[in-house]
């Protein structure tokens, strides 16, 4: 299954981007991008942990596992924390 126009793409690419570094962009959308990172990674959270089939589809889907270790290695990169926070 190929997400190319998705969102979780776009974020990945924004990440990898060596043209325009994170750092470089606006701060409105660096937060943005970091919110919406979170927030599909809440969602991806919530879809594996609902049955195993689940995740085990999500993780077999190359674009959604390549956003995750993105986003975890730009978390390290620039010394960031995507917190969710659950009431």
């Amino acid at each position: 299954m190929l997400l190319r126009d998705s969102n979780i793409l776009q974020i990945t690419e924004t990440l990898n981007s060596e043209q325009t570094p994170l750092t470089k962009l606006p701060k409105p959308q660096q937060d943005l991008l970091w919110t919406l990172s979170s927030s599909v990674l809440g969602l991806l959270t919530s879809l594996s942990e609902a049955q195993d089939e689940i995740a085990e589809a999500v993780s077999n889907i190359a674009e959604v596992v390549e956003f995750m270790f993105t986003v975890i290695s730009s978390t390290l990169r620039y010394g960031l924390i995507i917190c969710n926070s659950y009431d």
